[in-house]
């Protein structure tokens, strides 16, 4: 497989995450300053244009966006490298990629996470809560969102897949020493997926939902859904694996570009949900905001 695939992954990926979402985000200020209190939002018109007018964190994401996508690139085209280790083999170009781009998405998380929460302190401080109304939620199951024949085949997957593996265990069809600790992975992983689902199904309703709409919760169930297909697809070829004693593919590369294609898609289709304000809301904040695509 040719570097060139790698840098392209990832690139797409450090895009979505320092260009496309923070863009995106920048639709929601004036729904979340509604979503607190409609009524000062009405009051406010010039102060909450100045607060959804106001770039700089856009332009941070954008800096530091072009300078991870520099890095990048000029490893990838060699106009820098690694000082030699002292011993052993240099890393392949491959997994210093990946490294980059993960040492791009944990600046992303520290330097985002600082000013989001001074951000929220900010309005907090601005902004008073106003009373809200407690409504009934309506009942939600997994199959508003996926249909009954998706969830079946893939827990039937899921379901093989461990009986695959403890079979191959119980028969001693394997070959690695680590066997039964990927075992373990394969159950766990299994087990945290389906979990994870459930829980995004059950959850209350929170600020994203009111904002976004039933689109929100629908996505958020889809995607998470998605994750259960993973245990079954990499145990699938790390028995192969185990059985045969060989090594089909540098799994681990694949797996490292399967996770940022799944980033970027999760990403990018969140930037594609619409903002789905109600009536009364929607005719405190007009003007104040662009019109719903």
């Amino acid at each position: 497989m040719t570097d060139w695939i790698d840098f392209a992954v990832y690139a797409i990926f450090l895009f979505a995450l320092y260009f496309a979402q923070p863009t995106a985000q920048q639709r929601l200020i004036v729904p979340l300053l509604a979503d607190r209190n409609a009524e000062w939002v009405a009051g406010h018109a010039d102060m909450v244009r100045r607060i959804a007018g106001s770039r700089w964190r856009l332009w941070v994401s954008y800096a530091l966006g072009t300078a991870s996508l520099a890095l990048l690139g000029g490893y990838q085209l060699g106009l820098w490298h690694l000082p030699p280790a002292a011993k052993g083999s240099p890393p392949a170009k491959w997994m210093i990629l990946w490294e980059l781009s993960m040492a791009a998405l944990m600046a992303s998380m520290l330097i985002g996470g600082l000013i989001g929460a001074w951000r929220h302190v900010q309005i907090t401080r601005l902004v008073p809560l106003a009373p809200r109304r407690q409504a009934t939620l309506e009942l939600r199951t997994l199959d508003s969102a996926v249909p009954r024949w998706l969830q079946l085949a893939v827990y039937a997957l899921a379901i093989l897949n461990l009986a695959a593996w403890t079979g191959a265990g119980i028969f001693g069809w394997h070959s690695s020493p680590i066997f039964w600790a990927r075992v373990g992975i394969m159950f766990m992983l299994s087990g945290f997926f389906f979990w994870g689902t459930r829980a995004v199904v059950a959850r209350r309703a929170n600020v994203m939902d009111r904002i976004l709409g039933p689109a929100n919760r629908t996505w958020e169930i889809r995607m998470t859904f998605a994750t259960q297909i993973l245990p079954p697809l990499i145990g699938a070829l790390r028995l192969y694996e185990e059985v045969t004693a060989t090594q089909l593919l540098d799994l681990s590369r694949l797996m490292q570009l399967a996770l940022a294609i799944f980033l970027s898609f999760w990403l990018l289709s969140m930037c594609r949900l619409p903002v789905d304000l109600d009536d009364g809301q929607e005719g405190r904040t007009s003007g104040l905001m662009p019109a719903r695509g």
